[in-house]
This record gives structure tokens, C-alpha cells and sequence, in this order.
């Protein structure tokens, strides 16, 4: 990240996510379920206590996704 700041050809919208103001980050996370690759349903409550890191994927996108 540091790299793609000092750099004058960074992505614009990496530059906008790095300058930008952070999120607060001592709260709670909303209470959600997914479905798991596999079909099983997964809660967020059934994950306290691991450390659980999450990424919300556009499936469609294929270029300069948000």
C-alpha cells in the first residue's frame, strides 16, 4: 500500500481508499449468515472467538471493480 501511494501512476481508486478517513474500528460487527461454497449456512455468531477475515466479491465484475 505504501508503494502505491508514493506512486504518481497509482489506481485512483486505491489512491481514494488509502487518503481517505478509516473506519472506527472498535465496534461491533452486524449479525449476518452466508452460505458457504459447500451450501452450508454459516453465521457470524457461529465464528466468536476465531479470527475470521471477509471479502464481499462482485462475481460479475472482470476490470476496475469498486
Amino acid at each position: 500500500m505504501a508503494a502505491a501511494q508514493a506512486s504518481p501512476v497509482a489506481d485512483t481508486i486505491l489512491a481514494q481508499a488509502i487518503d481517505g478517513s478509516s473506519a472506527p474500528l472498535n465496534y461491533r460487527a452486524a449479525a449476518f449468515t452466508l452460505t458457504d461454497q459447500h451450501g452450508r449456512v454459516v453465521t457470524l455468531a457461529s465464528l466468536r472467538g476465531k479470527v475470521v477475515l471477509l471479502g464481499f466479491l462482485d462475481p460479475v465484475c472482470t476490470s476496475d471493480c469498486p
